[in-house]
Parts: C-alpha cells; structure tokens; sequence
C-alpha cells in the first residue's frame, strides 16, 4: 500500500536537497540523478487518486530542479568547451522531451504551481538542454567534423540571455551594449531587492504557514538573478571582444540565437515507467 505522507515528504525533501546543492554548486549531475532515481522508485506506485495538488506540487518541483541542474552542467560543458561523458549525456536525456508536457498541464489544472514567468523560464531552460543534446548527439556521431572541440553546441538560451540585444552592442556599437548593461543592472538590483524582503517576511514568520510558498517564489526569482548576471557577464565579455576585433563583424564569432488532473497522473506514471524502463536498460 502506498503511503501517500511518506511520498509527500520525500519529494520535499528531495526537492529541497537539490535546491540547497544548486544554491551552493555542491551538487555534482551524478548525485542529482541519484536523489531523482532514488525518489522515482518511491513513487511509481501513485495511483491517480493520490495525485491532488499537493502531490503535484511535490513532483513537480522535484522535476524543476532536476531541470535547473541539468541545464547548468550543460552550460558548463559549453563555456569550457568539453563534453559530457557517455553516462552523463544518458543522465541529461532521461527526462528529455517530457519537461514540456509535465509543465504545461500542471500549468493549465493548477496555475498556481506555476505562474507565467516560471513557465516561460522552464521554457527555455528545457530549449537549452533539449538543444544541448541536440548538438552533443550530432558531434559524437562524427566528433572529428567538430575540429572546434566545443560539440558544435551553440550558445544556448541561458548562457545567452537577450542574445538579440547582445548582438546589438556586438558590432562596435559599445554605446547600445552599455546601455544593455543597465537595463540588467536594475533589474539586478530590483531582484535583489524582492528576495531580500521574502528573506525578511521568512525570518518574521519561520512558521508561517506560506514558509514553503515563499521559499519556491525566492527560488525561482534567485534563478531569475542567475540569468540576469550571466546575460551581464555576456554582454561584458562580448564588449571586450568588439575591443579586440574592432568593427569586424565577419570575424565575430557570433554564436546561435536560441531563441492534478487525470492528465497531470497520467504524465507522472509515464515518467516514472520511461524512468524506470530506461534505467533497467542502463
């Protein structure tokens, strides 16, 4: 017989544990993947009658930061121009093209799981992996037709953030890459801002029963934060690159603009059979 608590509390416990790694860097892909497999095999005998919003929001969450991660091992594979092993490119895929599903239909039966600035961020951090993979696939079909070592993985959603406004201050334009800059500064700032007043509303009501609430909101405005500050980072990086190559464009190395409910069950049961399927063939 499941225990419905039991699954409740370890997903939280699980989402928790790969949030604080994350927030850290202390968590490596492998021990991600460890704490989501451990909790899928708890899981995968829910029955459609134990999904209500609360199981949902549970799952759900394990599967947003598992997402986050993957993604941020992607980036760094990409910045540094290596690859992922054999096991860790199995690791990236094992939710490949089910993020998607799992996030519109949560969306749509209980929109306050997750709001519309959550989903378009999931959007396009599941864009940046699914292309990640896409790229990886292709250069370990024929890795000698990559002769620039770096997958032939363009830069991706996140690692480029308002690409199109980077690009615009990358053809020796500095004027409309500063300006960029301080676009990102206040909203930076404005962040900032809203995550230090939940920080303070938590620390007023550590028992509240919206402490849990509050601690997702921060979670996704602190990777709201993250994006903000690499998108600054770019657009620093590509000011010192115009510096370099003057107003040479064709030199530029421009990089690929990348742009509960019986459903909500039956989406989980169909991860947690592909998961378990996969990892029998593993």
């Amino acid at each position: 017989m499941v225990n419905i608590e039991e699954i409740k509390i370890k997903a939280n416990a699980v989402s928790k544990q790969l949030q604080q790694g994350r927030k850290n860097k202390t968590i490596s892909l492998k021990q991600a993947y460890d704490l989501l497999d451990e909790f899928m095999k708890i899981a995968k005998d829910l029955k459609k009658t134990d999904v209500d919003e609360e199981m949902t929001e549970e799952l759900v969450w394990v599967i947003i930061e598992y997402l986050w991660i993957s993604n941020n091992a992607c980036l760094k594979w990409k910045r540094s121009k290596t690859h992922p092993t054999e096991q860790e490119l199995k690791m990236i895929k094992r939710l490949s093209g089910k993020y998607s599903e799992i996030f519109s239909e949560t969306k749509e039966q209980y929109p306050s799981i997750i709001s519309d600035k959550l989903y378009l961020n999931l959007k396009e951090e599941e864009k940046s992996v699914e292309d990640f993979i896409k790229a990886e696939e292709n250069y370990q079909k024929s890795p000698s037709d990559n002769g620039n070592d770096n997958g032939g993985n363009g830069t991706s959603n996140n690692d480029n953030s308002n690409s199109n406004d980077n690009a615009n201050g990358s053809n020796g334009r500095g004027n409309n890459s500063s300006a960029d800059n301080s676009e990102l500064e206040k909203q930076i700032k404005d962040l900032q801002t809203r995550i230090k007043e939940l920080e303070n509303k938590q620390q007023q009501e550590p028992n509240s029963v919206d402490s849990q609430q509050a601690e997702r909101k921060k979670a996704r405005l602190e990777r709201e934060l993250e994006e903000l500050e690499r998108a600054k980072e770019n657009n620093q990086k590509q000011r010192r690159q115009n510096y370099q190559n003057g107003k040479n464009e064709g030199n530029f190395p421009y990089g690929l603009v990348i742009g509960g409910g019986m459903v909500i069950f039956f989406l989980v049961v169909a991860v947690v059979f592909l998961w378990q399927k996969n990892r029998r063939k593993s």
